[in-house]
């Protein structure tokens, strides 16, 4: 389990993945579980690496703004490594 910022939902819910990694024609989706009920958010199949890589490039040559902001991927970067953390440990992480 994963605690911090909200931790109501880590208590309470699960959220939900089909897998980690999907062919390009597979559906994605996020089900949000809690209080006996689901919750179903998809999302249209996007191959997001040129979308990545047309954002770097106009970053560096056209005064473009980074899709995802530093800090922003920082906090992504402490929670993932709570959530492997949690895996191996069995226990409730927080996020630091």
């Amino acid at each position: 389990m994963l605690a911090g910022g909200n931790t109501d939902l880590w208590l309470r819910g699960n959220i939900v993945t089909p897998r980690f990694v999907l062919t390009v024609e597979e559906t994605r989706y996020i089900e949000l579980q809690r209080d006996g009920n689901a919750e179903r958010f998809d999302f249209e199949p996007l191959n997001s690496y040129p979308l990545q890589l047309e954002n770097v490039y106009e970053c560096l040559f056209d005064n473009g703004k980074p899709s995802m902001p530093l800090e922003e991927s920082i906090q992504n970067l402490h929670v993932i490594s709570a959530l492997l953390k949690s895996g191996q440990t069995g226990e409730i992480e927080s996020v630091e």
